[in-house]
């Protein structure tokens, strides 16, 4: 809910902050999947192969269809209106999925620079997921709203 009013308020750039273990990726799994309910076209954009597979297997979990959108990946499939995508993967081939439509993209480690990708989807709604106390605030952090992640678990779990 808390996510939903910052975007109701013009707010489309949104970060969610918690300890580890709050359930940040739970709530993006909850969001992903109301998301597909409505064929709204979704990203789960992170760095590296180990957290694509991590996010793949989550959905696989929460039986959230979806593409992965990573080199040498099989499971890629762009007609899926939710994609885990490998931001190197993206940038280095310069393939955006979902590149001229609004799309709801989610970006793990949002500590790391992701300017470049809020430059590709000028119009899409973004929500960084951050852990404290082991991540700083990103350099982007003027960008993106802050909410807290203690009440936005428990709306997920409830939904779920």
């Amino acid at each position: 809910d808390m996510i939903d009013i910052e975007f109701r308020k013009g707010n489309r750039k949104v970060l969610v902050a918690s300890s580890p273990g709050l359930g940040k990726t739970e709530i993006a799994a909850w969001m992903m999947d109301r998301s597909l309910q409505y064929k709204f076209p979704t990203m789960f954009v992170v760095r590296g192969r180990d957290l694509v597979h991590n996010a793949s297997h989550r959905l696989d979990k929460n039986k959230i269809d979806h593409s992965v959108f990573m080199a040498g990946n099989w499971r890629r499939d762009e007609k899926k209106f939710i994609q885990i995508v490998s931001v190197d993967t993206m940038f280095s081939r310069k393939q955006f999925p979902f590149k001229n439509r609004s799309v709801l993209i989610f970006i793990d480690e949002a500590h790391l620079d992701y300017k470049k990708l809020f430059d590709e989807y000028p119009d899409a709604y973004f929500v960084g997921l951050l852990q404290f106390p082991r991540a700083t605030l990103p350099s982007q952090k003027g960008e993106l709203s802050l909410c807290h992640c203690s009440s936005l678990h428990s709306a997920a779990l409830r939904g779920r």
